[in-house]
């Protein structure tokens, strides 16, 4: 996200699900600073990714805030 004023670099991961005729979003995170340096240039460059959720985390009483692991494939 080019123009985040915080991280040019931010990369937010979204889950598009389609029901019926209408799509829905949901916002799951952003990936990693350490990692969105290397992967925004080439998402700039119009590489294709793929994302994989390998886990959920979270939503228990200690834990409530829910998050996910995932794999990025270019």
């Amino acid at each position: 996200m080019e123009d985040n004023p915080h991280d040019p670099n931010a990369v937010a991961l979204w889950l598009e699900v389609k029901k019926f005729l209408k799509a829905e979003r949901y916002h799951l995170g952003y990936v990693p600073a350490s990692r969105a340096k290397y992967l925004a240039p080439k998402l700039r460059a119009g590489v294709k990714v793929s994302v994989t959720v390998t886990d959920v985390t979270g939503g228990t009483k200690e834990k409530p805030t829910r998050g996910v692991n995932v794999v990025i494939r270019y």
